[in-house]
Parts: structure tokens; C-alpha cells; sequence
């Protein structure tokens, strides 16, 4: 890096939609580790508006960005089905990437970033910021300190309204015509909670299940979308612990997070009400954990994700969420796919 005695990342979003809007530039702009550079955008005002509120550039192409020698690192806020093609020509013009979640849409894609990234010697690192919300901390951390046991099985949920309905209540009917999604509910959102079972009991996943439908988004003109909106995914890991993801576009409850983990010895559960964590222990005693206020989505405190990223370009350390990790992650949405297609139970192929 040519401007490292500043310890900061010259960072680009490209994407300027609502997670960019709500989570990355507030985080970019807060960093004391990144400074927020610029803006690409395929609608150019939407990039003007950043730019306007933050300060930085706004470019007119993807290739602009990738020429302009003086930025470091590239954030991907884009929808899915284009993670990929941008991170590749990212990493092959030599900027770090920091790239949203679902890494791609199939595995084979993700196997291109892996390519792209190995070749270049720049960091990519995939936003799977659930490992960093408290609750999930303490969780894993009473999970190796055998507060339950031996692991047997777990129930985790992470559902909420939608993103065409905001916080108050307001409707974008034509969210879903824009947004270009390959898949639905368990891709967006299930990914996150896929990743984060993976994070905290460190197993890979053997076979999984997938029930899943189309209940009640649709687009403007009231044709259902053409995927999922609700799902439901079984997963056995190779170690013979079994669970269950369940994701939804359906809750108004603004709660629906919860993680129990079950052991021979007790349970934990995660976003119990007032409290981060409660261990349930199988003598009746509970143990309540406070773990600080626990916003909303988009509330803050949001995690540190934008500095973790910076932080390792800086000191060359291994990502918070490596592209391997991601890419497992990917198998395991594949395979649910096509167990969808099948009905049955199907491997999770390496």
C-alpha cells in the first residue's frame, strides 16, 4: 500500500442501496481505519447522494473505479447475482474486497473469487457480520467452555418484515422488480445464520433438507416472486449434530433471532427478551447473561465488520470470514436447493 504510515484504506462502495445506505457507509465513515473514497452506482444519482452526505467521489463505471490506482479496497454492496463478476475484476486489478453476503449464487462462482483472490494476493473477505453481534460471542464461548455439554442439536431463526417495508411501516411495492435476487429468503437471509452455526460449532455440514415457498411477496403488478419468502432447512453436520434455519420475510415481531443450542447438559439461548444470552441448565438453574443493549437491524451499535476488513489489509492478517468459509457456505445453499427440487435429504458436495 502506497499510503501506509496513514493506517488507513482508501475504501469505494459499489452498490449504494438500503444495506449500503443503513450499514456500510455509516460503518466506512466511522472507521478510523478506512477513508470512504468514492461511490459507484449503476443509477448515478443514488452514488450522488452518498457522495453529497459523505463526501468522496462518485464514478461513472466499474471500470473507473478499478483504474484509479489511488483506491485500495472495494466493498461490494450489490445483489448476489453480480458479487462475483465485481470481486474477480476487483481482486484482478489489485484492490482488497470486501464483499456482502451470499458470497455468489453458486459455487462455481465462488471458486472464481478463490481463483481471482489466490492469484492476486489481495484480501477478500465475505460480510458474515452474525459473528460479531454479542449474543453470538458468548454463545460460542460457552460452547467451548462445555456449559451444555456435548452438542446434540440447534434451533436458530433470523426473520423480519422484508426489505420493502421500512421500520415505519412504509411500503416500496417495487423493491422486488429492482432488486435483482437469484434466490430468495435462504440465500439473503438464511446465509447468515448458515455461516453463523458453522462459525460457532467450527463443524462442516454433511446433508441437508429444504422446505421452502413463496407465501406472500410479490411484485408490483401482484405476481408472486419467483422465490422463496419462507424456508425451513435441515442440516445433519458430519459430527452427527443436527438443526434447524428457519428464514422469513414474514415476521413483524422485530425479534425473530433467536438461537437455542441444545446439549447434554443444558441450552442456551440467545435474544431471550431483555437478555443476550440465558444458559438453561439441566438442574434447573438459569444463568442470565447481559451482554449490552441489543439494537435493532439497522440500529447502532452496528458490529465492527468495516474495521475488521480494514485491519486486516493493514496488518496482513487472515479474514474474520475467509472466501473458503463462504464457499462452504455456498454448498450448503446449493445442496438445500436442490433437495428443494428432489424432496430428499442431499449431500452437501465439496
Amino acid at each position: 500500500m502506497n499510503h501506509s504510515e496513514e493506517r488507513k484504506i482508501r475504501m469505494v462502495i459499489v452498490g449504494c442501496g438500503n444495506v449500503a445506505e443503513k450499514r456500510h457507509a455509516p460503518l466506512c465513515d466511522a472507521s478510523p481505519y478506512v477513508e470512504l473514497y468514492g461511490f459507484f452506482n449503476r443509477t448515478r444519482e443514488k452514488a450522488e447522494r452518498f457522495a453529497k452526505k459523505y463526501g468522496g467521489k462518485v464514478y461513472g463505471s466499474l471500470e473507473e473505479v478499478l483504474q484509479d490506482q489511488m483506491v485500495d479496497a472495494i466493498l461490494v454492496a450489490t445483489s448476489e447475482g453480480s458479487h462475483w463478476e465485481i470481486s474477480v475484476a476487483g481482486l484482478e486489478a489489485g484492490k482488497h474486497v470486501l464483499c456482502e453476503k451470499p458470497m455468489a449464487s453458486s459455487p462455481e462462482q465462488c471458486r472464481a473469487m478463490i481463483a481471482a483472490e489466490e492469484k492476486s494476493g489481495k484480501k477478500l473477505m465475505i460480510n458474515h457480520n452474525q459473528r460479531l453481534y454479542a449474543p453470538h460471542i458468548k454463545a460460542k464461548q460457552l460452547i467451548q467452555e462445555g456449559a451444555v455439554g456435548k452438542v446434540l442439536y440447534f434451533r436458530t431463526e433470523y426473520s423480519f418484515r422484508g426489505h420493502e417495508t421500512n421500520a415505519e411501516g412504509i411500503i416500496n411495492k417495487n423493491h422486488y422488480d429492482r432488486i435483482n435476487h437469484v434466490h430468495g429468503v435462504l440465500s439473503q437471509v438464511g446465509s447468515h445464520r448458515i455461516d453463523l452455526m458453522n462459525f460457532l460449532l467450527e463443524e462442516e455440514v454433511d446433508e441437508v433438507f429444504l422446505a421452502a415457498h413463496t407465501l406472500a411477496k410479490t411484485f408490483s403488478n401482484g405476481e408472486p416472486i419467483p422465490y422463496e419468502d419462507q424456508s425451513v432447512l435441515n442440516i445433519r453436520y458430519k459430527n452427527g449434530i443436527v438443526g434447524t434455519v428457519e428464514n422469513s420475510w414474514l415476521d413483524f415481531s422485530d425479534n425473530g433471532r433467536k438461537t437455542f443450542i441444545y446439549g447434554t447438559e443444558g441450552t442456551i439461548e440467545t435474544y431471550a427478551g431483555q437478555w443476550g444470552v440465558v444458559l438453561h441448565k439441566r438442574n434447573g438453574e438459569r444463568v442470565y447473561y447481559d451482554v449490552g443493549r441489543i439494537p435493532g437491524h439497522y440500529e447502532p451499535p452496528l458490529t465492527k465488520i468495516v474495521d475488521i476488513f480494514a485491519k486486516c489489509v493493514l496488518e496482513d492478517t487472515k479474514p474474520l470470514c475467509t472466501s473458503r468459509e463462504g464457499l462452504h457456505c455456498l454448498q450448503i445453499i446449493n445442496a438445500a436447493y436442490e433437495s428443494q427440487k428432489t424432496n430428499t435429504w442431499t449431500k452437501v458436495r465439496a
